[in-house]
Formats: C-alpha cells, sequence, structure tokens
C-alpha cells in the first residue's frame, strides 16, 4: 500500500516481480529522454507572453512527495476473477424453411458476409444481390502490429466492422451470412448485437454453426445445406429492451459524473446522452464550477434528473471530479466532459461486459466528432483484443511514446472501471493535474492489478474543438513528463523499501 501521493487513502500496489521495477523505469527514462527536447523545441517557438502565463508555469512544475509504503507486500497480485467458462453444446430442433433463400435476401437492406461461401445455392442468391452486400474476413481477419508490439484487428475483419459500426448502422443489416471459415470468435460478436428484425445464415459445416445452436434461444430453420436462425432472445438481441441484466440479477447502479464550466454550446447534448440512456440503474452527478454562459440555467431545468447537482467553485476538472465522485454509490463508474457524449446503450453494454469477464476496466469505441457541425472525424478502439479480458499490465499503460501517443490504448469517454479498481487505486484523481488525469488514473489501476476488456461497440464521444485543454500540446506534454517523474520517484522508493536501489 502506497501513502502520501495526495491520495485521500492507501493506493494497492501490486507488481508482479522485483525485475519488473527496473524494466518500468527504463521505460519511463527512455520516454523523458524522447519527450523532454520534444518539450523545450515547443518552448522555443511560444512567445514570450505565453512563457510567463501562470497555465504555462503551472504545467512545468515537477511535484514532489513524501511517500510511505505500508507493511504489506507491495509486489504481491491480487487474485482475478475467472472468465465464465464455455457453454455445453446441445443442439436444439431445427425446422425446413418454406421461404428461399433469395426470397428472403432480396428483401433485406443490407446483407453483411464473414468469409467466403462455399455452398452453391447460397452463392448463387448472393450474386444477385450483391450491389447492398458487404464481405468482411472471419474474426480478426489478418492482424497486423503496433509500434510497442500489440496486435490490431485487420481493417476488413468482422472484429473490425463491429467495433466502429454505430447502433443505426447495424440496424441496416437485415441478415449476417456466416461461411464455413466462421468460427466460435464471429458468433461471439454476433452476441447481444442483433436486431429483432435481424437473420443469421449459416453453412452447414461452419465451426460457427455448432455454437450458434448451442446458445441460439430464438427460431431455428433449415433451407437445404443452410442453417436460418430468427427471432434472437436473450442470448443474442441487442439490449434496448431489456429490463433486467439477467433473470436473477438487476441493473447493477452506474455513476456518472460530468464537470462543467461554461461550456453551454454543448452541454445540453452532453446531459442528454445520459439520460436518453434509460438506463433503469442510473446516478447521475453533475458539478459546475459557477458558469457564467447559461450552463446553470440549463442545469436546473434538469435538475430532478440528478442524483445531485453542485454548483461552486473548483480547483480545476480534478478537483470537480474528486467532489462528484465522493458522493457515487454505483458499482461501476465514469465521467463525462461537459463537450463530449455517452453512445447509444453503452451503460447496458459496459454493464454486461463487467458481468460477463469480470474485469475492473471496459473499453470500448470512441468516436470523434467535428466541434458545432458534430461530423464524424475518425473511430478509434485501443489495441486490445476484443471480448477477452486480459491483465492490464503496467508497462504497456506506462509507455508513453510507442504505445499510448500512438494510440494503442483508448480515450477517456469510451471507459468504464469498477468501484472495486477505483478504489484499489486510492480513489481520486490528482488534483494539481489539468492535463492528463484520466492517465495518470489509468496508470494506477494498472499498478493496482487491473483487468481489463475492450467491446467492440462505440461507448463514447469525443469533440474535437479549438478551446479544448489538450490542444494546448507544450503544455500538455510538459504535464506528461512531470507524471512520468512523479512514477520514476514512487518506483524508485519501492525499489528502497525492497532493497533493490
Amino acid at each position: 500500500m502506497l501513502e502520501g501521493w495526495e491520495n485521500p487513502s492507501p493506493f494497492a500496489l501490486h507488481i508482479a516481480a522485483r525485475s519488473d521495477i527496473a524494466r518500468l523505469r527504463a521505460g519511463i527514462r527512455a520516454d523523458l529522454d524522447k519527450l523532454v527536447p520534444r518539450c523545450d523545441a515547443l518552448e522555443r517557438a511560444l512567445p514570450e507572453q505565453a512563457l510567463r502565463h501562470k497555465s504555462y508555469a503551472s504545467s512545468k512544475i515537477r511535484r514532489e512527495f513524501a511517500l510511505k509504503l505500508a507493511a504489506a507486500d507491495p509486489l504481491s497480485a491480487p487474485a482475478g476473477r475467472a472468465i465464465d467458462p464455455a457453454p455445453a453444446i446441445s443442439h436444439q430442433a431445427v425446422a425446413d424453411s418454406d421461404v428461399g433463400l433469395g426470397e428472403m435476401l432480396r428483401r433485406s437492406r443490407r446483407v453483411m458476409c464473414v468469409g467466403e461461401m462455399t455452398d452453391p445455392a447460397l452463392r448463387d442468391a448472393l450474386s444477385r444481390v450483391a450491389s447492398i452486400t458487404t464481405m468482411v474476413t472471419p474474426g480478426d481477419g489478418e492482424v497486423t502490429q503496433t509500434f510497442s508490439g500489440r496486435s490490431r484487428p485487420g481493417a476488413d475483419s468482422f472484429s473490425a466492422w463491429q467495433a466502429v459500426q454505430d447502433e443505426s448502422d447495424r440496424a441496416e443489416v437485415g441478415i449476417f451470412v456466416l461461411g464455413r471459415q466462421a468460427g466460435r470468435a464471429d458468433v461471439e460478436l454476433l452476441r447481444h448485437r442483433v436486431y429483432a428484425h435481424q437473420r443469421v445464415f449459416v453453412e452447414a459445416g461452419s465451426p460457427a454453426l455448432t455454437w450458434l445452436l448451442a446458445l441460439w434461444d430464438g427460431v431455428a430453420t433449415r433451407h437445404g445445406q443452410v442453417f436460418i436462425l430468427s427471432e434472437p432472445a436473450r442470448h443474442f438481441r441487442e439490449p434496448s429492451g431489456r429490463f433486467r441484466l439477467a433473470p436473477d440479477a438487476d441493473w447493477p447502479r452506474i455513476t456518472v459524473v460530468t464537470v462543467s464550466y461554461n461550456q453551454c454550446c454543448y452541454l445540453e447534448q452532453c446531459v442528454l446522452s445520459v439520460l436518453n440512456q434509460h438506463y433503469p440503474n442510473l446516478e447521475y452527478i453533475v458539478v459546475d464550477a459557477g458558469s457564467t454562459d447559461g450552463s446553470v440555467e440549463l442545469l436546473r431545468r434538469y435538475e430532478h434528473a440528478f442524483a445531485r447537482l453542485i454548483v461552486e467553485p473548483d480547483r480545476g476538472q480534478s478537483d470537480g471530479l474528486n467532489k462528484g465522485f465522493r458522493f457515487a454509490t454505483g458499482e461501476i463508474l465514469t465521467w463525462v466532459n461537459s463537450d463530449d457524449m455517452l453512445a447509444p446503450l453503452s451503460l447496458k453494454r459496459a454493464a454486461m461486459a463487467i458481468r460477463a469477464t469480470g474485469a475492473d476496466l471496459v473499453a470500448g469505441t470512441c468516436e470523434r466528432i467535428g466541434g458545432d457541425d458534430g461530423r464524424v472525424l475518425y473511430k478509434h478502439h485501443a489495441a486490445l483484443p476484443a471480448l477477452r479480458r486480459e491483465p492490464f499490465a503496467p508497462h504497456g499503460p506506462l509507455d508513453w511514446c510507442t504505445a499510448w501517443e500512438k494510440g494503442d490504448y483508448f480515450f477517456q469517454p469510451e471507459v468504464f472501471f469498477t468501484r472495486a479498481i477505483w478504489e484499489r487505486a486510492g480513489g481520486y484523481l490528482k488534483p494539481h493535474l489539468f492535463w492528463a488525469m484520466d492517465w495518470d488514473l489509468w496508470l494506477r489501476c494498472a499498478l493496482a492489478g487491473a483487468t481489463i476488456v475492450r467491446i467492440p461497440d462505440i461507448l463514447g464521444v469525443s469533440r474535437e474543438h479549438a478551446a479544448q485543454k489538450t490542444t494546448s500540446e507544450e503544455m500538455y506534454l510538459w504535464q506528461i513528463v512531470g507524471i512520468l517523474h512523479e512514477y520514476d520517484d514512487m518506483l524508485a522508493a519501492v525499489q528502497a523499501e525492497v532493497g533493490l536501489a
């Protein structure tokens, strides 16, 4: 346990092996060797007036803390929760279909084919609707490697397709067609993502068929060598109409905190993106630092839907978030900045992912949009395996230059985390951080032994505009440098504690 890092409660520190300390510190030094010259170069280009500005000077301050390690072994790892085992295979009865494949395909607005088809009748029917057919490779397709050695699914894969489709795009599909190359991974990519009007065609002999027949709780029919699955129920139906998480469990409480200061032009979109989730167990806390642009009046109109509205001055975004999270009672937590939004169904999808995998953090896809017009600029998802929980080992997220800055990890609007990992990571955001306070939190989660799962769903919407803090590159990077120094100091203290200094 670590005390004295501005944390109101002890921070649980878990490092797998003593040798990892030296490895982490070497990575920090490598990043500092790259970042400090960049910061110096940016500084030389700044006008004298900017150099004298208080916010610029504060971004360069290197904070030093008196650290205290508790007697508990800082190198032990927490026990993880096992992922639910695969279901037993039990085939359901399948009747013959009395409607032709071609007729069903022609009625569809859009057809999604996963892999090549071998059945002659199906190939012929698909050739007649080629104009509305999209072809993707099964699973992750041809995986590519990132700068840091992490893996990304191929751009033309079913995994990548699901990751960047919003709910309205998915609903455009009438039929998913799974070929003989499709397997269990493709079935998992369909689970909880099939709409009531959609059908799934599967060729006989496809490994995916075994898993689908074991799990499908709707209607299954057969047309020659093609199985047709329709009327998806709980295991595959998208969750918008689900009133409970499971027959024996209610939806867990999710606390969403929004911090606001003079961004009234975006604020209502943010608030409605949370309230329009229609999540049955939402705790929404809004903290405004005393806006003077009409934000407070707007928030008063929605106050009846908030669990709490706090309007008072604060010492910056981290301070405002800490105020909100002090009142949080949810099992799952996140925050939405006043210029960002939640994507539809994100609360239910995050809750389902945590329930299914036991992960501490859930990341999805973040949709980046333009300032006032809201046009989609791009969609980003982390280089993490889809639908598979893995350790959020600190050497990855602590690698700023070749991993985080290159897009291997996530943006804050797409992340949800459990109360348990929030508390293990100290239960706070460092109040002196005006930039990158989210990165610092993810680092503490990693060092606290977190696990993470990426789901192929758009969970957050991040707005790019000229007034964003992160557009001030020189100040942002200086704060990254400061955070790296803080972690190096902390790891040096751990080395001294275990006799390795």
